[in-house]
């Protein structure tokens, strides 16, 4: 680039800055990001190698259409931004489970635990809601502490395999349990 490439661009800068400033200050931005699209506005005028208009006029013309799209895509991108971030919190308040939820849940895990036998309803209640450890619990059920943690691990497999069934099967009978 030629030192008159360059002092043009400066001209135009010195010349232009006050007015774009008013300009993009009655767009409303406040002070810090007016100047930031002041320079914004030059930076992509001074950037092409394309020529600019001739008299003031019209370059004056053509910077404030400049200010005015880079303006306007900066407010339809925070006016985006600003929607997802109420989706967000739409989808965030949906998550938040309604008063019913911890009732059916609880109602669930009956269900569950109605499939399994009296001394397996007792070891997955003691372990999975009480928060008994392992260790606790083995000799209660006088077997090994791994032995204990196999079988919470497939009573607890079977109680999700059966509410997963559910739905596709009636109620289960005692034969059905004696299956496992």
């Amino acid at each position: 680039m030629g030192s008159s490439f360059v002092d043009a661009r400066a001209e135009l800068c010195a010349r232009h800055y006050a007015a774009i400033r008013r300009y993009v200050q009655r767009l409303g931005h406040a002070r810090k990001k007016r100047e930031d699209l002041v320079q914004d506005t030059f930076t992509v005028a001074c950037a092409n190698d394309v020529p600019f208009p001739e008299s003031t006029e019209e370059q004056r013309a053509w910077l404030c259409k400049i200010a005015l799209h880079i303006f306007t895509n900066q407010e339809q991108r925070r006016a985006n931004e600003a929607e997802a971030r109420a989706l967000l919190r739409a989808d965030a308040d949906e998550m938040v489970p309604s008063p019913e939820e911890p009732t059916i849940a609880r109602e669930l895990v009956e269900i569950a635990l109605a499939t399994l036998t009296p001394e397996e309803q007792e070891l997955v209640r003691r372990h999975l809601l009480e928060g008994e450890t392992l260790e606790e619990l083995a000799p209660v059920f006088d077997i090994g502490r791994s032995t204990v943690g196999a079988r919470v691990l497939a009573l607890r497999q079977w109680m999700i395999a059966e509410l997963a069934s559910r739905d596709q099967r009636p109620t289960p009978t005692p034969a059905a349990t004696q299956e496992r």
